[in-house]
């Protein structure tokens, strides 16, 4: 048996999966699902930071195309796209 999601992490997977259909997000972001970028949205959008991804080096992002990713220290990833810091996954065990 799985151990329940945090309540962060179910709070992100209701609003992901709830509300944003690839044309949703297409509309609100002007990208396809697995090219959004992290910044330059025509309308201001809220952003969650997993908590977990502050332990690495880098994140790797999409620059606005599922065809190309660049790396971003993800303290500054936060920082650039103003995001919330939430704990997402359950961590390590």
């Amino acid at each position: 048996m799985s151990e329940p999601l945090p309540p962060s992490a179910a709070r992100v997977q209701q609003a992901l999966f709830a509300h944003n259909s690839p044309f949703r997000v297409r509309e609100a972001t002007g990208y396809v699902i697995g090219g959004v970028p992290p910044i330059g949205f025509p309308q201001p959008i809220e952003t969650w930071i997993d908590a977990d991804l502050l332990q690495f080096a880098e994140v790797w992002v999409a620059p606005g195309t599922p065809f190309a990713v660049f790396s971003l220290d993800p303290n500054a990833l936060a920082s650039l796209t103003g995001g919330t810091v939430v704990q997402v996954s359950r961590g390590a065990s």
